[in-house]
């Protein structure tokens, strides 16, 4: 994920609320599930965030990922309103 480049850049505690919010949309890690995927953000250049997650849950399923291209696409538009980046 990118940040535009015509607004300030976030702080590391938003792109970590950015983080939390995209693996919770697409199911990957649910707020409060214990056995959810794995998975790590990455902030190797300014303006820009990585979120690499393992699709193999801790319970031993895997997760699906059907319509997560969607979802995410929505939950992005949600946080560029919410930073005020429209």
């Amino acid at each position: 994920m990118r940040s535009d480049p015509r607004h300030q850049d976030p702080h590391d505690t938003q792109w970590a609320a950015v983080a939390r919010r995209l693996v919770d949309t697409t199911g990957l890690a649910p707020v409060g599930d214990p056995d959810a995927c794995r998975w790590l953000a990455l902030r190797s250049q300014p303006r820009r965030m990585d979120i690499v997650a393992t699709v193999a849950r801790e319970d031993g399923g895997l997760h699906a990922s059907y319509r997560d291209a969607f979802r995410l696409q929505a939950e992005c538009r949600r946080i560029t309103k919410d930073l005020g980046h429209l």
